[in-house]
């Protein structure tokens, strides 16, 4: 998708959201950052750990590749600057707008 438009990012469900927003005239921002990038896959099949009936699976998928670990910790890292970026711009937009 992000080579057929030229995009650099893509948030379906922020639009979506908008959408409703903008017709009950509620006023709407989104502020979303970055974990993973467009040429990284996930290491793992997140969905399989939702629900507790296919935790096994995950856990076995986890078990069979190890190698996966790797990528899990490098997509936490990722999560916890993405949050820390996230945080400052709040705060610096919570500051701009008193």
């Amino acid at each position: 998708m992000a080579a057929g438009t030229g995009a650099v990012g893509l948030d379906m469900e922020s639009a979506a959201l908008g959408a409703i927003a903008k017709e009950q005239r509620v006023p709407f921002l989104v502020a979303r950052t970055v974990s993973d990038l467009l040429d990284e896959d996930l290491p793992l099949d997140f969905n399989l750990f939702l629900t507790p009936k296919t935790w096994p699976q995950g856990l076995w998928r986890v078990a069979r590749r190890p190698s996966c670990l790797a990528g899990i910790l490098r997509l936490r890292r990722q999560s916890q600057a993405a949050a820390v970026r996230l945080t400052r711009f709040i705060e610096v937009f919570l500051n701009d707008t008193r």
